[in-house]
């Protein structure tokens, strides 16, 4: 997915993943993401930052990447390619390990 260093990096953000956080805060994420993605068709960069955190992880290993180091590369990514570039690609995640996600923005419709 992308280069730091010598290490190949990739976002996973399987059922797995959300697991790993604590039931309330799972859903209270869903919960901001289902709005402001109906609101206005997108995230809000808290959301996105969380999102990359929970989801980094080495692409040859499959470790998850701690979280001081996941928000240095999320702010290295942020500045090189920009925060719309960043949600593209936390959006095109999301469709891939969590389609749930997008079929209960659907279903509110």
């Amino acid at each position: 997915m992308f280069n730091v260093g010598n290490k190949n990096y990739t976002v996973k953000l399987n059922k797995e993943k959300f697991k790993q956080l604590d039931p309330r805060v799972s859903a209270d994420l869903f919960t901001e993401l289902i709005s402001k993605y109906e609101k206005s068709n997108g995230i809000s960069d808290q959301s996105l930052e969380q999102l990359f955190i929970l989801g980094l992880e080495e692409e040859k290993t499959g470790k998850r990447v701690p979280r001081n180091e996941a928000e240095r590369h999320y702010e290295k990514l942020t500045d090189k390619n920009g925060s719309v570039e960043l949600k593209k690609l936390i959006t095109a995640i999301m469709y891939r390990d969590r389609p749930d996600f997008f079929q209960a923005i659907n279903a509110m419709k």
